[in-house]
This record gives structure tokens, sequence and C-alpha cells, in this order.
């Protein structure tokens, strides 16, 4: 099953800017196949540091490994991390677009290596889990209708652009929830599958992973407050509740969610600034990067499980905010997202900001929504004159208008 992906086309793009790439992100998510995509393939030489032979030479000889093709693919270079002052030594000599693209998953130093060595050389492409919309076999090089929100079109126009330019959205299946973005877990043949499959990834990631990157003292530990952090997504982060349910010290939970963050599996979701010096809230807002390991790591196999643990409406939002940031790294990555919370008790799940323009959206875990679903949402407009259109996601069929300048968009909307 070949599954297009996104930031292809960006990933082309910037080889043809910045003499070195790097493509980053989580074990598992796809690195290996996109940077052998034939479009990306064509004309390089491709070596992977996973293989003893070729570690082992960028370890003795890094210039004359970085030396051996004029243009080079090296797959999992934060194995070696003293291959980048040979790149650099050679991009200083000659900076043609291209010369190498690498590939780098969890690494504590490996970014910050690169900072190091090759700042003003580098371009870097960030891989996120398979979208909802790459999974569907979208256009990928279209981009999702729901970016026109930010054109400042008002919600009546564009409900009338929708019907004359898309078909009707697909109906929304909260089984991808489940199957979350990594490929193998994705294209698993059944729901057993993909349980054995989550299972060893996390025992790989708790023995590989975190043993390689930071002593942990107590896997078990950690793995309990894995659980626990999968537990508080869709919710703002006060670390010192979480502490305390866990017996963990403030410094050993930062590290924690710091190695979380480190190796792709969170997202902390920063708050909005209203206005320079001004935060509507402190705390970021908690996110699993992967809904399907979230769910896994709660035991939660469907969608009735997740209703009756009253989780199904945190780990819908989880998904829409994994989709919309994935979809904006490749369309708009000079976009921003953010949460709002003010402490008068406005709450407002997303915000993409884009330039001077602002589209807030909220997820609601129903199929018919009530009158006051978009309190929230005119609430902020009022007060942010830079709003012109808010999206409501909902698990229903139609696109209609809530107001004026609110849309209610389903879900499956945001494949097209």
């Amino acid at each position: 099953m070949i599954i297009e992906r996104n930031q292809l086309a960006p990933l082309l793009g910037m080889l043809k800017v910045f003499p070195v790439v790097a493509v980053i992100g989580p074990r598992q998510v796809g690195k290996s196949t996109l940077v052998q995509h034939p479009e990306i393939a064509g004309g390089r030489t491709y070596v992977t540091l996973d293989d003893l032979l070729v570690s082992d030479l960028a370890r003795k000889d890094p210039i004359g490994l970085v030396r051996s093709a004029p243009s080079l693919t090296m797959d999992e270079a934060q194995r070696q991390s003293g291959l980048l002052a040979a790149i650099k030594q050679l991009v200083d000599e000659d900076r043609r677009p291209g010369r190498f693209l690498l590939t780098g998953s969890a690494d504590l130093g490996f970014l910050a290596d690169i900072a190091k060595w090759l700042a003003g050389r580098v371009g870097i492409l960030r891989l996120h889990p398979l979208g909802w919309r790459e999974v569907a076999g979208a256009p990928v090089r279209t981009p999702p209708f729901w970016l026109q929100a930010l054109a400042g079109t008002d919600a009546a126009a564009l409900s009338v652009r929708f019907h004359a330019e898309r078909p009707s959205p697909p109906v929304f299946s909260p089984d991808v929830l489940f199957a979350g973005g990594y490929p193998p877990a994705v294209t698993s043949s059944s729901a057993e599958a993909r349980h054995l499959w989550f299972t060893a990834f996390r025992q790989t990631y708790l023995e590989r992973e975190i043993r390689q990157l930071v002593h942990v003292e107590h896997l078990a530990d950690f793995s309990r407050f894995m659980q626990l952090a999968a537990d508080r997504t869709a919710q703002v982060l006060i670390q010192a509740n979480l502490g305390r349910d866990l017996g963990i010290a403030p410094s050993t939970l930062c590290r924690y969610f710091n190695l979380l963050e480190a190796t792709f599996q969170i997202i902390r979701l920063q708050p909005f600034f209203s206005n320079i010096g001004k935060r509507m809230a402190k705390a970021p807002k908690l996110h699993w990067n992967d809904t399907g390991l979230c769910a896994h790591l709660l035991t939660l196999s469907n969608w009735a499980d997740a209703q009756s643990d009253h989780r199904a409406g945190a780990l819908l939002e989880t998904g829409v905010i994994n989709e919309i940031q994935s979809q904006l790294a490749a369309f708009l990555p000079d976009a921003a997202l953010y949460y709002v919370r003010s402490h008068d008790g406005l709450e407002i799940d997303g915000l993409v900001q884009h330039g001077r323009r602002l589209v807030p959206f909220e997820v609601k875990a129903a199929a018919t929504l009530r009158d006051d679903d978009a309190r929230h949402l005119r609430l902020f407009m009022e007060r942010e004159a830079r709003c012109t259109t808010g999206l409501l996601f909902y698990l229903g069929r139609e696109i209609v208008p809530v107001s004026r300048n609110i849309l209610a968009m389903p879900v499956g909307a945001l494949v097209l």
C-alpha cells in the first residue's frame, strides 16, 4: 500500500534551495520511505547508517563518506554526529542545493549538533505521522478547503463555494483515531495486529530510545507516567497536579515531559498571545502526536470504549489538532497553531494564525449541534477584530453557516 505524503512537495522545494536538508521525526513514521520516493531518489546515492559497514566508515573516514557521491542521502544520520562537521566542510567548498539529504530520529543532541555545524546551510522538515487526508488518498498537492477561511471569506460564502467546488464530505469514521498515523499501524491487517504493533513499539521506545537517550532510573515509573500523560491529552498541562498523582519529583517530571517532546511523542500547544506582552493563559495544552498510540496507552480500542470512558471528545480534539498541524506543515509552514484560554472562562480548542489573519476553531464529538456550541467562538471573535471566520468541526454530515462568520464543518471535510 503506497500512501503519498503531503510533505513530498515541501521536501522537493527545500532540496532546490538548501545544500543540506534534514528530515526529522519519530521512528517508524516513514522518513526512509519518503527520501526514497522516486521524485526524490532520482540521481541520488542512498546509504543508511543502520548498515554497520557504512556506520563504521562514517566513524573512521567521514570526509571520505560524504565525498563518495555528488548528491548523497544518509538515513539515520544521528548515529554518527561527526558526519555533520564533514558535511559543513564540503558545503563551505560548494553550496550547491540538494547536496545532502539527512534523516534523523529521536536524539537529544542531533538537532543541537545540526544548529552548531550547519546553521545557515540546512533546511529542516519535520515529518508527522500520516494524516487522515493522506490515508484517504486525497490529492496531497492540493491545499485542503478549510484553509480558504484564512482568506477572510465569510461563512456563508465559504459554504456556497464548498458545495460548488468539492464533493460531499465523507462520513468520518472514528476508527482512524485508533489506527493513528504510524504507517505499520495504519496498514495493519486487523485490530489485533495493530495492538501487537503498538505493544512492540511501546516496548522498543522504552527499552531502546529512552535508555539510549538518557538515564531513566525506573522504567516502570516512566511507563506509568506515559499512561497518565495520555489521560491528559487535550487538557491544559498543570505539571504539579500530575506530579502529585504519580509521586514524582517536579524535576523528574519535567525531564520526562522533555523526553516525550524530544522524541516527538507529544505536542505542547502554546497559549495565544492576544497582544505583545499579554497572554490569555500561561500553561501549554498537552496533545499526543499520534491518537493511535494515545488510545493504546489508555487501553481504548474503539469509539464505544472511548465514549464510555468519557475520553471520546479529548481523543477527537487531539486527532483534529494533529491533522491541522500536519496540513499546515505541508501547505502553510509559516502559520502558527495555538489554543485560547482566558481567566474569565473563555476557551477555544485551536487557533491558526497566518500573518494578520486568525481562524479559531472548536471540535465537538457530536453529530448534532446545540445552540451554545459556538458560544466561545462568538465571544472570541467579538474580542478579536482579526478573526473573520471561525470553524466548528463536528461529527455531522452537513456544511452549514452557524452565523455570518462561523461555519460548521464535518470532521470528515478535513480530508477535502
